[in-house]
């Protein structure tokens, strides 16, 4: 009697090996997947901060800022406004009780802090700079003190050394 021997299928060790080839992708593509992951939501928080400082600019240029007085900040004041107080157009934010915009983080959480202007006359006009201090809401990430020039992914801080975001609350002028 012929024994017959079925030879559809694969050997063990054929199976071994594209195994343990999946494997090694995994370990290469894994870390690098991550870091391009974490790199996006970086360049996101970023590009949101840059939104934030100039929708400020516009909103501070227009005389559309007013403290908790009720007067309006004028061009050459510095002025620290909370994010909530600033309007930031987008179809897909969620209204605040003061009429803005919130722009939810890339992380899943609203974004709390202040953007700081700060006017210096220069001769007949004014030069402007504009800091940044925003985190999310988990407190994960954030900017801290950060110039609108700098502002980029890299700035961007997982563990804050220092959390300048709190205590602003209203607008401020002076």
């Amino acid at each position: 009697m012929k024994k017959s021997i079925n030879n559809k299928g694969f050997t063990l060790i054929e199976l071994l090996v594209v195994i343990v080839i999946l494997g090694i992708l995994m370990i290469i593509a894994i870390p690098q997947v991550t870091k391009y992951i974490e790199q996006s939501r970086r360049d996101t928080f970023a590009d949101t901060a840059r939104v934030y400082v100039n929708s400020a600019r516009y909103m501070y240029l227009n005389d559309e800022i007013e403290d908790s007085s009720g007067n309006i900040c004028t061009v050459g004041q510095t002025v620290k406004i909370p994010i909530e107080k600033i309007n930031v157009e987008n179809s897909n934010s969620s209204s605040t009780t003061d009429g803005g915009k919130i722009i939810t983080s890339a992380f899943g959480g609203k974004l709390t802090g202040y953007v700081e202007i700060t006017a210096k006359v220069n001769g007949d006009s004014y030069d402007y700079d504009y800091t940044v201090y925003i985190k999310d809401a988990n407190k994960k990430w954030g900017l801290y003190g950060i110039k609108e020039g700098d502002i980029k992914g890299k700035k961007v801080t997982r563990t804050p050394t220092s959390d300048n975001t709190t205590g602003v609350t209203t607008v401020t002028c002076n």
